[in-house]
């Protein structure tokens, strides 16, 4: 066994109705709090007011006072995560409290960082001036199942002058406490539940794959794969499937953990700049466009763990060989991708050809390409990008 070292700071509170805890865990942390969410729209028209009700609730009856941040959006922008910054500072805030999927979380991140440092959080991404312990405690309360943010250091972010899609990343960032309640994902309708699930998938797999998976890692991202390949394709078509809500809910934490430790590859580079470039695309559209080209190019370069996903996947290949049950395993993710109704193309989700050549050209400014046991160079990644453009 290879050595490794295991840190994760955030208490997790997991299990149906723990969100009436919210007030006393934010509580422990600061009597100013700031709750960050989207505006009430869509599937969360007469879902979130309730459960925004219900958490200032709980703040007052633990003695909180609390101000409201509904200016979270997609891919969140460094403008979006300004104006809630600029709100925390004249509410005094202590605390901030990320309520939603991982918009909602990364934008609590980089709120914290933003309001109690000079400039703004695009100057402390992770390749930048760190942040300081003036960073305000994030806690989180997690409504989808696929981002792994509620236990990460990790808040992605767009900057929309130059789409750019960058990260902050640093310790200070991960939440002191998260509440993960399947309850609160009853609501999430059927292309996001298969989009942020597919997420909790490749974050487990391509953990598996990075340089700094360990058998603590591997652990974690095996059982995740189990879970999604279990319960995802049942969740999608019945989103009131609790039991399916809470296996993907701690799937989605397992993956997260798995992510925090190791870390992402190839895939997550293209798909954090196909957002960045085509805000459009949700996260978890973007890793299904990339993933049948991806999985053919490294299959060669990581048999192993291919070998493990193409069993868990289709148990028939148990007794396979090796090599053969990895070979397999790229048919058997394009199944499940079908299955979820994740088989996309870049055409069909709104990118453009010249937005696939400046996707390609920025695919390697983040770092995860050289995580991937094969390294893409810029004509292979414009390769993978056409493979995916139309199906």
């Amino acid at each position: 066994m290879k050595s490794f070292v295991y840190c994760q700071p955030t208490e997790i509170r997991c299990g149906r109705g723990r969100i009436q805890e919210v007030g006393l865990v934010v509580a422990r942390y600061g009597r100013r709090c700031l709750i960050v969410s989207e505006a009430p729209k869509g599937h969360l028209q007469g879902h979130l007011p309730t459960l925004l009700d219900r958490i200032q609730d709980s703040l007052k009856d633990a003695g909180v006072d609390c101000a409201n941040y509904a200016g979270v959006v997609p891919n969140p922008t460094t403008s979006s995560v300004t104006a809630g910054a600029q709100l925390a500072r004249e509410f005094r805030a202590t605390v901030v409290l990320g309520v939603g999927g991982g918009s909602s979380m990364d934008t609590a991140k980089a709120i914290a960082v933003e309001a109690t440092h000079p400039g703004t959080c695009w100057d402390y991404l992770f390749f930048k001036t760190p942040p300081t312990e003036r960073t305000l405690p994030v806690v989180a309360v997690s409504t989808t199942s696929g981002t792994g943010s509620h236990v990460t250091q990790v808040a992605v972010v767009t900057q929309p002058e130059t789409r750019t899609k960058s990260a902050l990343y640093n310790a200070l960032l991960y939440p002191k406490a998260v509440i993960v309640d399947p309850d609160l994902m009853l609501t999430v309708p059927p292309h996001v539940t298969a989009s942020t699930g597919f997420d909790v998938f490749c974050h487990a797999f391509e953990s598996t794959l990075h340089p700094a998976a360990s058998a603590y890692t591997d652990l974690l991202a095996w059982e995740a794969i189990r879970l999604a390949a279990e319960f995802l394709p049942g969740v999608v078509d019945d989103g009131s499937n609790i039991e399916g809500r809470e296996a993907m809910a701690w799937a989605d934490t397992l993956a997260g953990l798995c992510i925090a430790q190791a870390g992402v590859t190839l895939p997550h580079g293209i798909g954090m700049t196909i957002g960045g470039q085509c805000p459009q695309v949700m996260h978890g559209e973007a890793l299904a466009v990339v993933y049948p080209a991806f999985t053919r190019f490294t299959v060669p370069y990581a048999v192993h763990s291919f070998a493990v996903v193409g069993r868990i996947l289709n148990p028939e290949l148990i007794e396979a060989p090796e090599d053969v049950a990895a070979d397999c395993a790229c048919e058997e993710i394009d199944r499940f991708l079908r299955r979820i109704g994740m088989w996309l193309s870049l055409e069909g989700l709104g990118v453009s050809r010249e937005d696939v050549v400046a996707i390609a050209d920025n695919s390697r400014v983040l770092p995860d390409y050289k995580n991937n046991p094969r390294i893409a160079s810029r004509d292979e990644i414009f390769d993978l990008l056409e493979q995916g453009y139309r199906r």
